[in-house]
């Protein structure tokens, strides 16, 4: 007659079933990882190089002590009118404001993603003022969400 497996070789065959399974739905219902979830923001003070539209510019961005990034920006929140078409004249106005608010003094950019284009997607501020909010008081923006 067979004798039953002793008790402690049951405890440890049913400890590793439960291991096994515990990874295994651990791996399936985890959640993203803290790379996955929290995306990739940063900060910096930047001038304006060129104005390209009312939404969007390119900066030359201070990253670190003496080092330097040149970096496409758009506008986070706004939409301004297109350069071509009907709306050439508002598209105008917006550039112009865009590139005098930009040209005062060094402003801050926070980005968290970019676009299709590969555009920092920012919002930009100097001191109490952001220029979005600027934009859309003038009547020279509408908003825009993604």
């Amino acid at each position: 007659m067979d004798r039953p497996p002793p008790l402690w070789l049951l405890v440890a065959e049913l400890l590793l079933l439960g291991v096994i399974v515990w990874l295994a739905l651990g791996a399936a219902h985890a959640g993203p990882s803290v790379a996955e979830a929290a995306p990739e923001c940063w900060s910096a003070l930047g001038v304006a190089v060129r104005t390209i539209d009312g939404d969007s510019f390119i900066a030359r961005l201070k990253i670190w002590h003496g080092l330097e990034v040149t970096e496409r920006i758009r506008l986070l929140g706004v939409d301004t009118p297109e350069r071509k078409g009907p709306t050439m004249a508002q598209a105008l106005q917006a550039r112009a404001f865009t590139d005098r608010w930009l040209g005062q003094e060094p402003f801050e950019v926070r980005s968290c993603a970019r676009d299709s284009f590969g555009r920092a997607l920012a919002t930009v501020r100097r001191g109490g003022d952001d220029l979005a909010d600027k934009l859309l008081e003038a009547g020279l923006a509408v908003p825009f969400r993604r």
